[in-house]
């Protein structure tokens, strides 16, 4: 269920979302060599946001729900999955944009090492994005002397996008490499990881350029039982794809930098109550002053 509103103010235009969203992980724990043990959960979440555009923004409202898979195979590998559902609106003639977005990994652990391969599948009332595909390949070598790497490869295809600089032509190819490296203190209780992201599309659809870099820093502490994060990135991102192509953004707007911030509290073990917010700065297709869009999201997650 989703209830919706909004206040017009001089400068910001707020718009209430609140997602009661149940999204059921079917969860087992993983068969190490010295237990043979598993585990059926069951876990829902409730979630409610809210979100603030410029005035300026021709977006009206979002609507977004979405659910998650995580199936172990044995004690050297899992399965991910996921699936989104976007509902949004605009102020003008534009019609309404309905997308469904679904994605799945299979990762491999080779003793210190993970490997990880993903794809991810858009269908959209947008024709330009409807039928794109993102596959995804990392590499990841987690705590090895309190240091960690990491190297993501994705490659995005959108087969309907017109293309600017190939009048009559079909096709945009997005290329993305983003090498990551943290470290840790204190047993892991508190970390630094940065990331950068290096973006390149075949065409310039109407832009100035075809590449895209962003950097990304963030830093994570955890005090029982709370679990702090802050993040923060600087740079331009079009077609920004993350976390093993579970995640994609296919709106056709260009970032130009942000942060989020989240505190997640874990009072008992079947109980998890998180506060989130994200800002980012954007250029919406069409225009070119950047906006500012805000989002405070209001979490709790029940364990079963």
């Amino acid at each position: 269920m989703i209830l919706s509103g909004y206040t017009k103010s001089k400068k910001m235009r707020t718009l209430y979302r609140f997602h009661f969203t149940g999204i059921i992980f079917l969860l087992m724990t993983l068969i190490s060599p010295l237990s043979a043990q598993a585990m059926l959960g069951l876990e829902v979440m409730m979630q409610k946001s809210l979100w603030r555009v410029d005035q300026l923004s021709t977006q009206e409202s979002i609507q977004q729900t979405g659910s998650y898979l995580y199936l172990p195979l044995g004690g050297f590998a899992y399965i991910e999955g996921a699936q989104e559902q976007l509902e949004l609106s605009y102020k003008d003639i534009l019609p309404s944009l309905t997308q469904g977005d679904r994605s799945a990994v299979f990762n491999l652990l080779l003793g210190p090492m993970m490997l990880s391969a993903g794809a991810h599948q858009v269908e959209s009332t947008n024709l330009e994005v409807d039928g794109g595909k993102t596959t995804a390949y990392q590499f990841s070598l987690p705590e090895i002397f309190h240091v960690s790497i990491g190297y993501g490869s994705f490659e995005t295809k959108f087969p309907n996008f017109a293309l600017f600089d190939q009048l009559d032509q079909t096709g945009l190819v997005i290329k993305q490499q983003s090498p990551e490296l943290g470290i840790s203190f204190f047993d892991g209780s508190f970390g630094l990881r940065s990331k950068q992201s290096n973006i390149e599309l075949s065409d310039t659809i109407g832009r100035e350029q075809t590449k895209y870099t962003s950097v990304q820093g963030t830093a994570t502490l955890w005090i029982q039982p709370f679990y702090l994060s802050y993040s923060q990135w600087t740079g331009e991102r079009l077609f920004f794809a993350d976390n093993k192509a579970l995640y994609l953004n296919s709106l056709n707007q260009v970032y130009q930098g942000g942060n989020q911030a989240s505190v997640t509290w874990m009072p008992l073990i079947w109980l998890d109550m998180a506060f989130n917010r994200s800002n980012d700065l954007f250029v919406e297709s069409g225009l070119t002053e950047p906006l500012k869009s805000q989002t405070d999201t209001l979490s709790m997650t029940l364990r079963f």
